[in-house]
């Protein structure tokens, strides 16, 4: 991961990223939604950041023994459905990967068309779809089937605007009413619930305080 600290793009980051899924088809088809959900690591980057893009995704489709199937990507906003059967896999980004085969078949976006109607995309899931999601992968088989494929992803990535507050919120949203509740700093670094006055933590604070007493 390398972090752009020029001057019109102070906090950008940037890597890349491979990782493994298994994809269940569910009546032949598999939908994946291309944003930082597909990764932990990119899951992570978007809650402490506001914008995000993808320049460059490729994926390595393993062949499976009963089956053939394919794959298509299609921008988020795309006007269409998603692939009813085997030969409706069609557009400028797809890859078929017949059962005959013994290696893998890749499939590669490049930015330009990882981009839409604007260069970066943001992180917070209540936005609209096509300005939160980049696009979507769609796997239909041929067969109608429930069998699983193996599938590797390798992202080139770019996150921006950090927003501290991110992990604090995220935290303190894990303490709703009726859980614990953090104590202010300058006091316990503990976490304590409502309990009768005389509990003590047995921090120094309430040593002293105790003393004072």
């Amino acid at each position: 991961m390398r972090r752009n600290q020029n001057r019109n793009n102070s906090d950008t980051i940037r890597g890349q990223i491979s990782f493994q899924k298994i994809l269940t088809f569910t009546s032949g088809l598999v939908t994946e939604n291309l944003a930082p959900s597909l990764s932990q690591i990119l899951t992570a980057l978007n809650l402490v950041y506001r914008l995000y893009r993808f320049r460059r995704v490729t994926i390595e489709c393993h062949p499976h023994e009963t089956m053939d199937y394919g794959v298509m990507y299609a921008p988020a906003g795309t006007v269409g459905d998603p692939p009813a059967a085997f030969a409706d896999i069609e557009g400028r980004y797809m890859q078929t990967v017949p059962l005959t085969i013994s290696v893998p078949r890749t499939l590669t976006v490049p930015f330009e068309a990882l981009r839409t109607d604007h260069e970066w995309f943001v992180t917070d899931n209540d936005a609209a779809t096509d300005a939160d999601i980049i696009g979507n992968f769609y796997f239909r088989d041929t067969s109608g089937s429930s069998n699983s494929i193996i599938v590797k992803y390798t992202i080139e990535y770019e996150f921006k605007g950090a927003q501290e507050s991110a992990m604090i919120s995220m935290i303190n949203r894990k303490f709703d009413s009726g859980k614990p509740t953090p104590i202010a700093m300058g006091s316990c670094t503990s976490v304590t619930t409502k309990q009768p006055p005389e509990t003590k933590c047995g921090c120094s604070h309430c040593t002293q305080a105790s003393q004072k007493a």
